[in-house]
């Protein structure tokens, strides 16, 4: 647990974010294109950034990179041309033509592109309530990624990540997105699309900084764990949220589980990729189609991974195992399977072949509650979380005796 008491430090966020907000407006002036100088605006407009530049580019098939000097900023430009724009004035008698497109990343022209520095990156989640509601009453914490320190914190409505030593810039760009891949897993939460960083300096005066547009994040109701059994008490009933509140069994996300899973993340390959697709198939915006046929993808990526992982464990005839025998030898190397839990791995080819006459909306929703719940034990037990998961499955079809499940500690290397 950290709490830091530097007022400093906090007037110097509070500065930051204000400057991410001020930024959100028309910004025009002098372009320089490849040397040929034009008019070019980059202005904010539904929720990302937009440009104009006096020039006739491409449509779609390159980057258009530009610097742009008014009369506060000088900015380095990056975008994707999206077409060709009239400006007509009647009134003036004039017009003109000009290429319009999205930003994809600007920044500061003093941002070091391959510069060793540390960094502080803003995500705006909506939320003042995230990192309390997953990692404990503190607002802020550190751990490691790959012996490198870093700290998350909650600022306001952001998430708030720094690396607390000098780092070359796109190895911090790389972790700081795989810490917040391993954020979206526990808390449903997926925040990318917009990222403002800010390059640190001992003495505190740079005031460098890049905006990056990522994809679109997403939000879901189902999450890790909770230390709150009161949350879920209209699906726990009173006395039993009373009880599971009285024994203390619920407990936050660790920080060191936190830095191991984003490691993961970001030295696996695989793991990156079914997280990710974790990430977003459990977006409240899909059907539930996407999400069984995702989901099950995902626990074949984690049984391939896992298998490399405890092949000196697993039965000498293993690669004559059926699939379900197989899903079975190697997920039991981290956690127990239940009957329920079985059936739900037989219904994987069904879904992934596309047999889906007789699987109706009921057992589409049972299937995505057991994929996800063993999804979350898998992972968490192999990055060490000794604590109780949640059983989305039998959190919401009246079994409240089995709607937290304790881990284990694994001891595998997670690197």
């Amino acid at each position: 647990m950290s709490t830091i008491t530097d007022d400093a430090y906090w007037n110097k966020l509070d500065e930051q974010v204000a400057l991410t907000t001020a930024i959100k407006a028309t910004h025009s002036g002098l372009g320089d294109w490849n040397g040929v100088l034009c008019r070019a605006v980059v202005e904010w407009s539904n929720d990302y950034y937009v440009f104009q530049i006096s020039e006739i580019l491409k449509l779609d098939l390159d980057d258009c990179v530009f610097e742009l000097q008014t009369d506060k900023y000088r900015f380095i430009v990056t975008g994707m041309v999206t077409g060709e724009r009239n400006t007509v004035n009647h009134a003036e008698g004039w017009h003109s033509r000009h290429s319009a497109g999205k930003v994809d990343h600007f920044c500061t022209a003093g941002w070091l592109v391959n510069g060793i520095s540390r960094y502080r990156s803003f995500y705006d989640c909506g939320s003042d309530r995230l990192i309390r509601d997953f990692f404990g009453f503190q607002d802020s914490f550190e751990f490691n990624l790959n012996q490198t320190p870093y700290r998350l914190l909650a600022h306001g409505r952001h998430v708030v990540v720094e690396v607390l030593r000098e780092t070359p810039y796109e190895i911090y760009s790389e972790n700081v997105y795989n810490i917040m891949v391993a954020i979206g897993f526990v808390t449903g939460k997926f925040i990318q699309e917009h990222n403002y960083t800010f390059q640190l300096r001992e003495d505190d005066l740079s005031s460098e900084w890049l905006y990056r547009r990522l994809r679109s994040g997403s939000s879901s109701m189902y999450h890790a764990l909770t230390w709150n059994a009161y949350g879920y008490k209209h699906l726990l009933g009173q006395e039993k949220a009373d009880i599971i509140y009285d024994s203390k069994i619920l407990k936050p996300l660790d920080t060191d589980v936190l830095g191991r899973l984003a490691q993961l993340s970001n030295n696996r390959h695989a793991i990156q990729y079914a997280l990710v697709l974790f990430n977003e198939a459990n977006s409240d915006k899909l059907s539930l189609l996407v999400k069984n046929s995702c989901f099950y993808t995902v626990l074949e990526v984690l049984r391939k991974y896992f298998y490399q992982v405890f092949k000196p464990r697993l039965p000498e005839n293993y690669s004559n195992l059926g699939n379900i025998p197989k899903f079975k030898a190697v997920f039991s190397q981290l956690v127990s399977l239940s009957d329920t839990e079985e059936a739900m791995l037989k219904r994987r080819n069904a879904i992934l072949h596309g047999e889906v006459d007789d699987i109706g909306g009921t057992e589409m929703i049972a299937l995505m509650q057991m994929q996800i719940s063993l999804i979350y034990r898998l992972l968490l037990a192999y990055t060490g979380f000794d604590g109780y998961v949640i059983n989305h499955y039998a959190l919401r079809n009246q079994l409240p005796d089995q709607a937290f499940i304790k881990l284990g500690q694994a001891d595998p290397k997670r690197s």
